[in-house]
């Protein structure tokens, strides 16, 4: 079945004026706690993604023509909109940039693959921006050889259904997403710091917990239920250490500067360790509001800019990253 839309707003509910005179989620006053550089108070980015998702839906889900007129109308920038913040978890793109990097950072792409040596998804950071075109002949070397250190072909590292289950997972996350960006969009404008059943906020909380069992038990999405549970585990920290390592390799980034993702991925970083520093020195019930507030401005600034990072932060480091 089809999840809900979430969360309709309350009949004679007020609002709180205060929140509705600040921009939704929050005000570069609090950035500037936060000590975030560069805010940006208007989601632009979340925007032009918005209107992605009308435009595919007018084209019934012909997603080729769809992009092919969104790049008509915004130009071959903004083609990374156009793609699902689950692409970038294809372990190796089949192409020429991709072969080279992976042979000339054989000792990079070991120390990667060492963070998590049964999955692929931190050695899939060295390939970031390396799409291109599709070449046979790398294909079929995938088939035979395997990443510096590891026992495993790259092609045969995951299986086709391994493959299938990511892909779905991604969809998953990202209706999840835009479903929980609705819901801390609504808690700032009516001023709740968290929801309980036995406030004021009742009325979201169940609307929350509707949905979320809704979703849950929609088949569609019981890959993602599992990998929901995995939020106990340390893949947050691992997520940082591997982002981290790849970006402090000087020779790597020498080469590959350039690359949105890795840029996008630096600057998180950056604000990050202030984000932290913020977040430690405080209580119970402002942690809870610095976290809402440090993922709306990755959110707003970040995630638009680049579908590799965008899928990266969502799966492993959203909600977990200030409390590592």
């Amino acid at each position: 079945m089809q999840a809900p839309l979430p969360l309709p707003l309350p009949k004679n509910h007020k609002c709180h004026t205060r929140f509705l005179l600040t921009p939704l989620f929050f005000g570069k006053s609090f950035a500037k706690f936060l000590g975030l550089s560069g805010f940006n108070s208007q989601p632009a980015g979340a925007a032009l993604r918005e209107e992605w998702y009308a435009l595919r839906e007018m084209y019934n889900g012909d997603t080729e023509a769809a992009r092919a007129e969104y790049i008509r109308l915004h130009g071959e920038s903004h083609r990374h909109i156009t793609y699902s913040t689950s692409d970038y978890r294809v372990y190796m793109p089949a192409t020429p940039d991709a072969y080279n990097r992976l042979n000339d950072n054989s000792e990079l792409a070991n120390d990667l693959r060492r963070i998590s040596p049964d999955e692929p998804d931190f050695v899939s950071l060295l390939f970031w921006g390396s799409e291109g075109n599709f070449d046979t002949t790398i294909y079929n070397w995938m088939g035979e050889n395997s990443v510096p250190g590891d026992s495993e072909d790259i092609r045969d590292k995951l299986s086709p259904e391994a493959i299938a289950d990511r892909m779905a997972i991604g969809e998953s996350w990202n209706q999840y997403n835009k479903a929980k960006a609705k819901l801390d969009g609504l808690m700032a404008q009516y001023g709740y710091t968290q929801l309980r059943p036995d406030n004021e906020s009742a009325w979201l909380y169940n609307e929350w917990q509707s949905w979320r069992n809704a979703f849950e038990m929609d088949d569609a999405n019981a890959q993602w239920v599992a990998d929901f549970g995995n939020f106990q585990n340390n893949k947050a920290e691992l997520a940082i250490r591997g982002l981290s390592t790849l970006l402090a390799d000087q020779s790597f980034m020498k080469k590959n500067a350039g690359v949105p993702g890795y840029q996008i991925g630096a600057r998180y970083l950056e604000n990050l360790a202030r984000a932290k520093k913020a977040y430690q020195g405080a209580g119970t019930e402002e942690r809870e509001r610095l976290s809402l507030e440090w993922d709306a401005w990755v959110t707003q600034n970040l995630l638009p800019g680049d579908s590799n990072f965008a899928g990266f932060y969502t799966r492993f480091l959203q909600g977990k990253d200030l409390g590592l």
